[in-house]
């Protein structure tokens, strides 16, 4: 079952379930699948994969609204966005954690000869290409900081 067919049917669930937390965020998922789908061209399906850049995307703005409901002191509506964030989450892999990162890389660096934070293009690059091949979720901002921090502490 692809993922969509699987949010799909979580999403019958947790209606049946009258989940209203985890339908309402489910029903969100799918209408931005649907959007993407009308926007390509003549309807096309979306593969797993186009639909965890979706989530992710997802999951990032729903982060930032969260702070900001959180800056404008709107508590209820922070933990309703944290809330899906976290049901939007169980669809995804798991993350990529920054142990994990440093050995591949610190290889990386060293294969371009990476000498300065000036070369962290070149890493950036290489380095969530190969993370991605583990099959699990890369977040290019912590690659970034991995990467910055390893290419500071080498110059």
């Amino acid at each position: 079952m692809g993922l969509k067919e699987q949010i799909q049917s979580d999403l019958v669930t947790a209606m049946k379930a009258k989940d209203s937390e985890t339908s309402s965020a489910l029903r969100m998922v799918k209408a931005e699948i649907l959007n993407r789908e009308k926007a390509g061209s003549q309807g096309t399906e979306v593969s797993d994969d186009d639909i965890m850049a979706l989530l992710q995307s997802m999951i990032k703005r729903g982060r930032d609204a969260a702070a900001q409901f959180r800056t404008g002191d709107r508590i209820e509506l922070a933990e309703k966005e944290e809330s899906e964030i976290k049901v939007m989450q169980t669809y995804l892999p798991a993350e990529v954690s920054a142990d994990e990162m440093r050995p591949v890389i610190e290889k990386i660096i060293a294969e371009v000869g990476a000498t300065s934070p000036k070369d962290l293009g070149k890493v950036m690059g290489k380095a969530i290409s190969e993370l991605k091949k583990e099959g699990k979720l890369v977040e290019g901002g912590k690659v970034r900081e991995v990467a910055s921090e390893l290419l500071t502490s080498s110059s």
